[in-house]
């Protein structure tokens, strides 16, 4: 994505999406290094992150803005997920 549209989804604040990944696909490891990066870039900027996580198949575009709050997982819960499947996939 480049600056510009990264301004743009940033400065929709939690309507903004910015980084999507499937966590346990053939790439997983570096989904995992990215994801850390991100959250360690937000955290030197004391800045929160809006984890969303949805099923298999489902669209963002079928999501409604108004009951994110649903389909949140937290900042501790996507940190202990990766540190609990770290070496498993290569």
């Amino acid at each position: 994505m480049s600056l510009i549209g990264s301004q743009k989804k940033l400065s929709m604040g939690d309507k903004g999406f910015f980084y999507t990944c499937e966590l346990y696909g053939n790439d997983h490891t570096v989904r995992e290094k990215e994801i850390r990066d991100i959250i360690a870039f937000f955290n030197r900027k004391n800045t929160q992150l809006l984890f969303i996580e949805i099923d298999d198949g489902q669209e963002w575009g079928d999501l409604d803005p108004n009951n994110l709050d649903d389909l949140s997982i937290s900042e501790e819960e996507i940190i202990n997920t990766l540190n609990a499947s770290k070496g498993l996939y290569q």
